[in-house]
């Protein structure tokens, strides 16, 4: 029932695994953790191509609890559908 809830990285799916890409994903992904995530404080994120996987995104979030001040990471594959070949 939240239609805004989340990031925007569902707009590129169908972009190509290029460095601008990668660029919007990161921005997107900071921007709704720290809308949507009151309980964190984000770190870094950082974006990259997944050299084993065509296609793929690599997310790297770093982020600390403020409850507990423990820093944590996570990696999220994001997978585009690319250009047809």
């Amino acid at each position: 029932m939240r239609p805004t809830f989340g990031c925007r990285a569902h707009e590129l799916i169908f972009e190509p695994t290029d460095a601008t890409t990668s660029s919007l994903l990161k921005s997107y992904v900071q921007e709704a953790l720290e809308f949507w995530e009151p309980r964190i404080q984000v770190i870094s994120v950082e974006a990259s191509t997944d050299e084993q996987n065509e296609g793929a995104v690599l997310v790297d979030i770093q982020y600390r609890i403020k409850a507990t001040h423990d820093v944590r990471s996570i990696v999220y594959p994001f997978y585009l559908a690319g250009e047809e070949r």
